[in-house]
């Protein structure tokens, strides 16, 4: 993907969140662009790179748990194509955030495969008890990450940290990643999970 970026970085191409969030390049913007502010290949090769750069080795217990990913997997990866959005990045949240497990809860009270707040899921409309439901859980949790996505101008490291600690919490530090261990630790480790299936998905092997 990034020598992508940087042949079309070469060839004057803008790289656009175009509608739900796909990564959309090209010379003319994808339709409904206006939602989604473009971002340059500069900056997207940057944060790639950055990305990266940051995240340590991942040890034998980061490795996405595989029962849980064949189970539900397919869902994620058909909810997260009907949405417009890369099923590899909502295979990784969904890792990080509760291993595959649609029952999880934590103790801050977030549910589901995506881990939805009673409130952030009323606000894509499910009701408490719908979080527990895999795919009306998944396809919520895909709406507000979009959501973060043009809130904070296509921004995927900015929009991952709001999905991990509130957007409040990155508004008030500057639009930075909040300077919370739990948060900077998410964001590598969404990095890390996406790569995996990525490179899975390219091999064959997803």
């Amino acid at each position: 993907m990034v020598r992508a970026l940087e042949a079309g970085r070469a060839a004057g191409w803008t790289l656009y969140i175009g509608p739900l969030g796909l990564p959309w390049d090209g010379v003319d913007p994808p339709p409904r662009a206006a939602t989604f502010p473009a971002v340059t290949l500069d900056r997207a090769a940057r944060q790639l790179a950055r990305t990266a750069a940051a995240a340590p080795p991942a040890a034998a217990s980061a490795a996405p748990p595989t029962g849980g990913a064949r189970r539900w997997g397919p869902l994620v990866d058909r909810v997260a194509r009907e949405e417009g959005i890369d099923p590899a990045l909502i295979r990784a949240v969904v890792a990080t955030e509760s291993a595959y497990r649609p029952t999880a809860v934590s103790p801050k009270g977030a549910a589901g495969l995506m881990q939805l707040m009673p409130a952030t899921a009323a606000r894509f409309g499910l009701t408490p008890e719908e979080r527990f439901d895999p795919e009306r859980n998944v396809r919520a949790g895909i709406r507000y990450l979009r959501w973060l996505l043009a809130r904070f101008d296509g921004d995927l490291e900015l929009a991952l940290a709001g999905y991990n600690a509130g957007e409040g919490a990155v508004l008030r530090y500057g639009r930075q990643i909040p300077p919370f261990e739990e948060t900077q630790d998410y964001v590598r480790r969404v990095a890390r999970h996406r790569a995996r299936y990525a490179a899975a998905e390219g091999a064959g092997t997803l």
